[in-house]
C-alpha cells in the first residue's frame, strides 16, 4: 500500500527524480530538504525542495481492529531563479509512477510577486496500515 517506508525515502526519490532541477546549497548538497527545521541558507539563484516531516492524515479504525493512515505529504517547490525549472519538476512529478498525487488536496500554485517567489505545493498520497490483518 504505502509506497515510501518514512519521509526519508520520498525525499531521496524526489532528488533522484528532480535531480537537474535542483540547485545546490551552499555546502554542495542538493537543495532538497526535510522540514522543520530551517534549511540552511543558500545564495545560488535556483529551485528548492522542501518536505513537511509530519504527514497529515488521522489513524481510523477499520475492520477486524485494523488501524489506517491516509498519510499525505505537503512538497513545496520554490523557485529562487527566473527560469523554467519549476514548470520542469512539475511535470516530472505529475508524471512520476511513484508519486500519486492526494485526490481530495489540490495543487496550489503561487506566482512570483514583488514579494514572493514563484512556488507550488503537492500533496502526496501514501496511505499506510499500521496494524495490517494477517489471514
Amino acid at each position: 500500500m504505502a509506497v515510501f517506508a518514512n519521509v526519508t525515502a520520498l525525499r531521496d526519490h524526489l532528488a533522484s527524480l528532480l535531480s537537474s532541477e535542483l540547485g545546490q546549497f551552499d555546502d554542495g548538497q542538493p537543495r532538497i530538504w526535510i522540514a522543520p527545521p530551517k534549511p540552511p541558507a543558500s545564495n545560488e539563484a535556483s529551485l528548492e525542495c522542501i518536505v513537511q516531516r509530519i504527514s497529515l492524515g488521522d489513524n481510523s479504525p477499520r475492520a477486524e481492529g485494523q488501524r489506517f493512515n491516509p498519510r499525505t505529504w505537503s512538497v513545496k517547490l520554490v523557485n529562487f531563479a527566473d527560469d523554467t525549472s519549476l514548470n520542469a519538476a512539475k511535470e516530472k512529478i505529475e508524471a512520476d509512477s511513484e508519486i500519486l498525487l492526494a485526490p481530495s488536496r489540490n495543487t496550489r500554485y503561487l506566482p512570483a510577486t514583488s514579494q514572493t517567489y514563484e512556488q507550488i505545493e503537492f500533496f502526496v498520497y501514501d496511505p499506510i496500515a499500521l496494524n495490517p490483518v494477517t489471514l
